[in-house]
This record gives C-alpha cells, structure tokens and sequence, in this order.
C-alpha cells in the first residue's frame, strides 16, 4: 500500500513538471501545475493524518512532516489576514516553494516508511 502512494505521488510530480514547463511555452501550464499542486497537497495532508492515526509510533520523520505542514497552514492562514504587508516575492515563496518542499519531504518520508517497516 505504501508503495502505490510512492507511485501516485510520483506521477503527480511528474505531472506537475510537464505542466510547469509547459507553462514556459504558454502562459496556461503553471495554471495546471497549481492545480495539481493543490490536490497533491490535500492528498499529502490526508495522508499524514492517517498515517499519524494509524501508526502505533509514527517515524520520527513523520511527525517532522505533520508539524511542518500544520505550521505552514497556519503561517499561510496569518499571511492572507495580512496580505497587505507581504510582497509578492514572499508570496511567490510561500504559495509556490514551500508547499514543494513539503511535498518532496513527503515522499522522503514514506520512502522511509518503506524501508523501515
């Protein structure tokens, strides 16, 4: 089981890149990559708390992911109250890096969960 989440969040990535480069060549490809980038992220959150339900002790890994993605809502909740402090470069890091740099840990961690356990 843990091995098709590996799979289905690797073709989601990769989905996220054709689009992503695609939205070189026209503008309308980061549009599909946000989208995609939106469901990967719900589906990554999901997981975690399941994941944090289901295991007896969660890796240590684990816990890393579900407080960095719980804070990260939060930091982003307090960002759209203050929307006017913010410029748009703060906004680029938080909306596009961060949730990317959370998405790939994820993987990290249930690649971790595979050969662990």
């Amino acid at each position: 089981m843990k091995e098709l989440h590996f799979y289905i969040q690797s073709l989601m990535f990769l989905l996220a890149l054709a689009c992503g480069l695609q939205g070189f060549l026209n503008g309308e490809g980061f549009i599909y990559a946000m989208m995609i980038q939106f469901f990967l992220g719900i589906y990554q959150y999901g997981m975690s708390w399941f994941l944090m339900k289901k295991l007896r002790r969660p890796a240590p890994l684990l816990s890393i992911y579900f407080l960095a993605a719980n804070l990260y809502l939060i930091i982003l909740i307090f960002m759209s109250l203050n929307k006017r402090s913010f410029d748009d470069l703060q906004w680029q890091v938080f909306l596009f890096g961060l949730p990317w740099v959370l998405a790939i840990y994820f993987i990290v961690v249930i690649e971790d969960l595979l050969w662990v356990r």
